[in-house]
């Protein structure tokens, strides 16, 4: 997925974790998903606010308006994205479906779909006012 947003869409992925980065990046490893260029991690900000912020400002190094939307399954993660202004998707399962829904997040089950997935970080990005 992480190789397709970038080559199909022009995304660049980064990835914003409440782990440390090291660990992150071997859970990654070990469920053979090669981690992405960008990996922040709990060093990198004091709270997921700051962590996220760390992954934006990396990710969009040399860019001009980043694209910026996190994908997460905790209410943090969408009150993060809201505090950076950043769009989000909330990954529906585990009874936690209807907790971000309440906060209005749009959710996704399955984000194997490649292209539908793509449609849909296009459609949380947040709009300028």
């Amino acid at each position: 997925m992480f190789s397709f947003l970038e080559r199909e869409h022009g995304w660049r992925v980064a990835v914003a974790t409440g782990n440390w980065r090291r660990p992150a990046a071997l859970k990654l490893a070990c469920a053979g998903i090669e981690a992405p260029k960008v990996l922040a991690g709990s060093e990198d900000g004091p709270n997921r606010a700051g962590v996220l912020r760390a992954a934006v400002e990396a990710a969009s190094a040399g860019n001009d308006g980043p694209r910026v939307v996190y994908v997460g399954d905790r209410h943090w993660d969408l009150r993060a994205a809201r505090e950076v202004r950043a769009g989000f998707v909330g990954i529906a399962g585990a009874g936690r479906c209807e907790v971000l829904a309440r906060e209005g997040a749009v959710l996704v089950d399955d984000y194997r779909d490649a292209p539908g997935f793509a449609a849909l970080l296009e459609a949380a990005l947040p709009r300028s006012t």
